[in-house]
């Protein structure tokens, strides 16, 4: 029996990796309800199987969310570009990206 559950770890572990990539995969589309797609199962997984998870498996878990964050996230460096604050006194009026009032 032990045999039996060593080996249905490493078959778990080893469908784990399988299922994040597919989860990684749908989250990283440009596609919004693709990506929602991938968002909502990896909740979900985490949810329901998180109980289950040895402390080697939520790193593993957490690390690849971290990475599909990491490459998902839009370049915005540039866009946001503060230019200086009113000196009229109108309040901590900011000009943001070369003229665009907010």
């Amino acid at each position: 029996m032990h045999i039996h559950t060593t080996q249905t770890k490493t078959q778990s572990q080893a469908l784990l990796g399988r299922i994040m990539d597919l989860l990684q995969g749908f989250i990283a589309r440009p596609h919004h309800s693709l990506a929602s797609v991938g968002v909502a199962a990896s909740t979900r997984l985490v949810v329901n199987a998180g109980i289950s998870f040895t402390d080697a498996t939520w790193l593993e878990v957490v690390e690849r969310l971290g990475d599909v964050v990491d490459t998902s996230l839009p370049d915005v460096q540039g866009v946001c570009v503060c230019e200086g604050v009113c000196e009229r006194g109108c309040g901590g009026y900011v000009r943001i990206c070369g003229g665009m009032d907010m």
